[in-house]
């Protein structure tokens, strides 16, 4: 895909979908990555110590820290990614506001 595709936002047919994914292990992810596939917003919520199958490899030679697996990749492309505490008090009403607050596209930090 080309920069001027990439900046352009997502194409298909869930494109302007926004969907956040609080899934963990496969199938959630797995199923999230298919949205992503087909043109949907996807927005990871990790805990704040990084979402446990990013150690798992193989790594990318360059991946001195072996922080992002090849499953983790695999599973979690297309999709962005943000660490929150789901378990303090403000989680929850931040997560829902963000989630209905526009998103203007740009070019952030991805999950792949």
């Amino acid at each position: 895909m080309t920069p001027a595709a990439m900046a352009s936002g997502p194409t298909g047919p869930l494109a302007g979908l926004r969907i956040i994914d609080a899934t963990q292990a496969l199938a959630g992810p797995f199923c999230t990555m298919l949205l992503a596939d087909q043109g949907a917003e996807i927005i990871k919520i990790e805990p704040l110590d990084g979402d446990h199958t990013r150690i798992i490899g193989p790594y990318h030679a360059d991946d001195r820290l072996k922080a992002f697996g090849g499953y983790f990749a695999s599973v979690n492309r297309n999709k962005k990614s943000i660490a929150i505490d789901l378990k303090h008090p403000k989680a929850a009403t931040w997560s829902c506001a963000s989630a209905m607050a526009p998103m203007p596209w740009s070019r952030t930090t991805a999950a792949a």
